[in-house]
């Protein structure tokens, strides 16, 4: 509510901000899933990844960031595989990835009839773990850290986050000095963000 929110055109993407200079940006939009109408689809957001080099004092800093589909289970296991094939190809110790993975951790307690989407179901949604099988890439909220506090690394959504979508991951070049979501930002987005502090090692 208001229902003229809910119609007309929508702007919907990713995107990287950085104090380093960008020199390289490649965009690869996913299909859409099939399973809907062709018309819903004409307005359906396209689900993407970003892949970045930035120029570190003469460096080179890969930045990977995406966007996985939200609704359509298959769709999504696709995504995250060619997301995990892209991390391994593009893979170097100075790597950052991340975004919003549309999916809760393998040690989420709950990854099912949620209240908010009870028709949407994880139990069966192995994105997380590719992602994390992807060898020289550290998830910065290991499996560890969220069973020890999960409320804290809860994303989703914004105004009640109960459940993890967001995560950043790092090569073996970085250590992680913290990380954390940040609840202040309150609701300019339905998601929270997700900082995390790391340092070359």
């Amino acid at each position: 509510w208001p229902l003229e929110r809910h119609f007309g055109r929508m702007s919907s993407g990713g995107a990287v901000v950085s104090a380093l200079p960008i020199t390289r940006h490649d965009v690869t939009l996913w299909a859409k899933p099939a399973q809907n109408p062709f018309w819903y689809n004409l307005f359906y957001p396209f689900r993407y990844v970003q892949v970045l080099e930035l120029d570190w004092n003469g460096t080179r800093l890969k930045v990977l960031n995406a966007h996985l589909e939200a609704f359509a289970g298959p769709n999504r296991i696709e995504q995250a595989k060619a997301y995990a094939a892209m991390s391994a190809k593009e893979m170097q110790p100075l790597l950052v990835m991340g975004g919003d993975m549309n999916s809760v951790p393998p040690e989420a307690n709950l990854r099912s009839n949620y209240p908010d989407e009870p028709e949407t179901s994880h139990e069966d949604a192995p994105t997380v773990e590719l992602l994390r099988a992807v060898d020289g890439l550290n998830d910065t909220v290991p499996p560890d850290l969220m069973r020890a506090r999960p409320d804290d690394f809860h994303t989703f959504p914004a105004d009640k986050p109960y459940r993890k979508l967001d995560y950043v991951f790092v090569g073996d070049g970085f250590e992680v000095v913290s990380v954390e979501v940040i609840r202040k930002a309150g609701d300019i987005s339905d998601h929270l963000p997700v900082v995390a502090k790391i340092r070359r090692k």
